[in-house]
């Protein structure tokens, strides 16, 4: 679920695509929010994977290759 939420987020914020794509192809019906990704963050974090996810509004998931660089504002 915490992978899917941060990839979700990534493609509806980067792809080309209608929001009614995103949602076919996604099993949430909706593009997450901001709170279900800081949150999906937090779980990693958790999970020992080294993320931190900062307080505050108006941060962004970023990618380079195929890893999870860090959030940005």
């Amino acid at each position: 679920m915490v992978l899917n939420v941060l990839i979700d987020a990534y493609e509806s914020d980067t792809d080309p695509i209608q929001p009614d794509e995103i949602r076919k192809r996604s099993h949430y019906p909706m593009r997450p929010s901001e709170t279900e990704i800081l949150e999906a963050l937090n779980d990693l974090q958790k999970e020992d994977w080294g993320w931190s996810a900062p307080k505050g509004k108006g941060w962004k998931l970023t990618v380079q290759g195929n890893e999870w660089v860090k959030l940005q504002k």
